[in-house]
């Protein structure tokens, strides 16, 4: 039997949003010791779900808050870079708004900085760790060259692993006591297109399927 469980809690296109109205059910039933929460890329970009900045504030907030309601620990993760062209092509309409999308990840991961910084919670900055994101085979997020696919936006299976690399020290670093663990977010999370697809198996590609076989590595 495995020493550490892990949980896979993302969803395809959800914003904090929809994290909020399922976080009981998809996060507090499982009565983790940690909640690894990346949200914010489809609260910026996704056209019909684009919310303003307060307003995503105020929501990552309330799920910190609730996190902290069940004796549970957060560790916070930016949003990654994303391939802007490919972004335009799957989702035109996210031009039509006042901010650049340039502007609007800066903003978001600023906010998520700041919240973690202000609420000492550790952080996960894979908006710098995810390199590179460009057009070539090596990238880490999905392009034709590395996935057959005009995507942009979502992980390689080595880009899962980076993901999970570094929540794994960041578990181990900041509370090595924790044996529980649900991963909290959206399609990132949810690993679309990866082997094991919104499960945390440990022969899942998915960065909670990928962490969950590093933790239990360690034991």
């Amino acid at each position: 039997m495995a020493e550490y469980k892990v949980y896979n809690a993302g969803f395809p296109g959800d914003t904090t949003l929809e994290l909020l109205k399922r976080f009981n059910r998809d996060a507090a039933q499982h009565q983790p010791d940690v909640v690894v929460l990346l949200v914010g890329s489809n609260d910026m970009f996704y056209p019909g779900h684009i919310l303003d900045l307060t307003t995503y504030e105020k929501n990552l907030n309330a799920l910190l808050d609730r996190i902290n309601n069940i004796n549970a620990r957060a560790i916070l993760l930016t949003a990654p870079r994303f391939l802007k062209n490919l972004l335009i092509e799957n989702f035109p309409e996210t031009i039509n708004h006042p901010v650049s999308l340039d502007d609007r990840l800066e903003m978001l991961n600023d906010t998520i900085r700041q919240t973690a910084d202000r609420r000492d919670i550790p952080l996960v900055d894979i908006f710098r760790f995810i390199d590179p994101v460009d057009e070539t085979a090596s990238s880490l997020v999905m392009n034709p060259a590395n996935s057959n696919r005009r995507d942009g936006m979502h992980m390689t299976g080595e880009g899962c692993k980076v993901i999970a690399e570094n929540v794994y020290k960041a578990v181990k670093t900041n509370y090595p006591e924790a044996k529980t663990v649900v991963c909290l977010g959206d399609s990132i999370t949810y690993g679309v297109y990866m082997t094991g697809k919104g499960s945390a198996d440990i022969d899942a590609d998915t960065y909670p399927g990928q962490l969950c076989k590093m933790l239990n590595k360690s034991c």
